[in-house]
């Protein structure tokens, strides 16, 4: 029950001046918090906006602790006054200010209405000035490359995902508020004039609009719906812990629970390897466990540096979340199963692609490649604590992203001309891939980069991922040169390889490394032996025979192919096919028709396949034409 006189009633906030002092004790001690519950009940039941009671709610509840804060005069202009001095005190924006007071004025309004307070105590609480509006602030915008991390934060590959992106796409495209999101209806979304439509949404104070809908929306909102089978009621819909669809609809506060982790990501420039180790080893000391990632391209594709170089093109975006306290340790083997499951098993939201072919074939090249396989392969090692070794010590970040590099490089091998047939048995797994580690830098280096400069960071990336490191490469093998110009000294071009070098190679920096032509290789002393108690690399052994065979020196090629077994060597047909396909790319012309007719002179120009369930025989190399039209990612 409310104190019978106007006076009283201020005594349920504090002692302001009673005319009974028991009284007013008595009413503190006992009335206090259910007199003020039934003031906010008047205030928050005149207004009908569900937002407008939950912030009326939350104002009025400041209001009353400050007032208990001090002694005041009573709820007076004064006293508000003093309240809103607070509040610019306290450096608030004009919009959270000016709420703040309406709700103040609102319950003044309303106790006066109802004759709980006078009605001259009331009009002069109405006159006091709220803060000014000046101007329109801008508030914070998210740029298109943040619009898109965020879109591409969730697990695509999970029924939870994929509505969450929905979702994002949602409140990004269409600029719908949550508690219209978790209203959206399927008969919402109609077709006018072929354009896609929100129609007739009733939102905030029950006004009806509608909005347009880009066609990326409706293309998120369709990968969400149809593999989810959800086709009438609520677009949205909760997903449980097993990724099963349950429920007919969401709360507002659940799509803001939901999206809220998606905020939290973690973008990592730095590509050099120590640092990725430096920065995965704080991720998982600090707590954090990688939930999902996303390659975003960062550069402009027609921007002049990346027409005449290998610079890198992306940057990878790690979403992170607090890992659970109670995480188990985990096991090498454990660990690594599980990192493989992520990057080969087949996904249905990827159209049956694993997670390595979805990123290729979507054009991420190069160590770019290897970068973005890196944050799927995290979530199995970052989900842990630390990680065990069954024979004793723990496995550390470096030898956990070695492995993970190690294999994505296998797979990208797999996809090169000649080495296609093996990725098929293997499923790009390469456990059968045998080839030598200088063999695999070449091939790859010469894929990506071509033979011009290439940056340092990227040939170390794929020289450890190779077990190998550039110095080794550049003094061992002589693969490698630093800052990509010719030194004095290399043997001059003959004149079938002056018109493979109609343009001077660009001159590089010391920061760069520049792939050797075999020419430049070929007619080093020793090239295709052992050196240093290490086999020679199967690369070694083709500029070798290929040097021999341009100076017409048969005999020694034929003996030194069969000192070397290379006959029964399972890669060596697949590497002539790639540097003869390699060769055509590069229009090395002189280059292509020696590889071509090497394999002509040693009988290795035709290969064996399965087609419609029959061997065949057919050549090893596609013609010209058709090699010209190859795309390398």
């Amino acid at each position: 029950m409310f104190p019978r006189n106007r006076a009283n009633v201020l005594m349920t906030i504090a002692p302001i001046m009673p005319n009974n002092e028991d009284e007013m004790n008595d009413l503190i001690a006992v009335q206090k918090i259910a007199g003020w519950e039934k003031l906010k009940t008047l205030v928050v039941d005149s207004v009908s906006s569900p937002i407008t009671k939950r912030v009326y709610n939350m104002a009025l509840d400041e209001f009353l602790g400050w007032f208990q804060q001090a002694p005041r005069p009573g709820f007076t202009k004064a006293t508000v006054s003093a309240w809103r001095v607070s509040l610019e005190d306290r450096r608030l924006g004009s919009s959270s200010i000016i709420i703040r007071m309406s709700a103040i004025r609102k319950l003044a309004a309303e106790a006066a209405d109802n004759g709980l307070l006078a009605p001259e105590l009331a009009a002069g609480i109405s006159r006091v000035k709220s803060a000014k509006t000046q101007g329109i602030r801008t508030g914070n915008w998210l740029s298109q490359r943040q619009a898109q991390a965020l879109l591409s934060a969730p697990d695509i590959s999970t029924l939870r995902g994929l509505r969450d992106r929905a979702i994002l796409a949602v409140l990004l495209g269409c600029g719908l508020r949550r508690s219209e999101v978790a209203a959206l209806m399927f008969g919402h979304l109609q077709q006018r004039d072929g354009r896609w439509c929100i129609v007739d949404l009733v939102g905030k104070h029950g006004r009806v609009r509608t909005a347009p809908m880009p066609t990326w929306v409706k293309v998120a909102i369709d990968a969400w719906t149809v593999p989810a089978s959800v086709v009438d009621g609520h677009v949205f819909r909760s997903v449980n812990r097993a990724d099963r669809v349950t429920g007919e609809g969401m709360g507002e506060k659940v799509v803001w629970q939901l999206i809220k982790p998606y905020a939290d990501m973690a973008v990592f420039a730095n590509k050099e390897v120590d640092a990725w180790e430096t920065m995965v080893a704080a991720l998982v000391r600090a707590g954090f466990v990688v939930s999902a990632s996303w390659p975003i391209q960062t550069e402009r594709t027609g921007r002049m540096r990346s027409n005449n170089s290998a610079a890198l093109a992306s940057s990878v975006w790690l979403v992170c979340k607090k890992r659970p306290k109670t995480a188990p340790v985990g096991w090498e083997e454990n660990v690594v199963a599980s990192m493989k499951r992520i990057l080969f098993d087949p996904r249905d939201a990827l159209g049956g692609l694993n997670i390595l072919q979805y990123y290729f074939d979507l054009g991420i090249q190069g160590p770019d490649f290897i970068w973005a396989a890196l944050g799927p392969a995290l979530e199995a090692y970052s989900a842990h604590p630390y990680v065990k070794k069954t024979e004793g010590g723990m496995m550390k970040v470096d030898e956990f992203l070695r492995e993970v590099r190690k294999l994505v490089l296998h797979f990208s091998l797999g996809e090169l001309p000649g080495f296609r047939d093996v990725q098929k048995e293997t499923q790009g797994r390469g456990e059968s891939l045998e080839i030598d580690p200088v063999t695999q830098y070449y091939l790859l280096h010469r894929a990506y980069f071509k033979l011009d400069p290439a940056p340092a960071g990227a040939c170390i990336l794929f020289a450890n991922a190779c077990g190998k490191n550039e110095t080794e490469l550049k003094v061992v093998w002589n693969i490698l040169e630093q800052g990509g110009k010719q030194k004095k000294g290399r043997p001059r071009k003959d004149e079938d390889d002056i018109e493979d070098a109609t343009e001077e190679a660009p001159e590089g920096k010391g920061n760069e490394y520049r792939l050797l032509a075999w020419q430049e290789r070929a007619s080093a002393d020793g090239l295709g032996e052992n050196r240093s108690g290490n086999p020679a690399p199967l690369i070694d052994k083709l500029h070798r025979l290929m040097f021999l065979f341009q100076q017409n020196r048969t005999v020694e090629v034929q003996q030194l192919f069969e000192a070397w077994g290379l006959s029964n060597e399972k890669a060596f047909k697949p590497l002539l096919q790639a540097v003869r396909e390699l060769a055509v790319r590069d229009k090395q012309d002189a280059e292509r028709r020696l590889v071509e007719a090497l394999a002509t002179q040693l009988r290795m120009n035709r290969k064996t396949v399965v087609v419609a369930d029959e061997m065949k025989e057919v050549p090893l190399f596609d013609s010209v034409e058709d090699a010209g039209q190859m795309q390398i990612n």
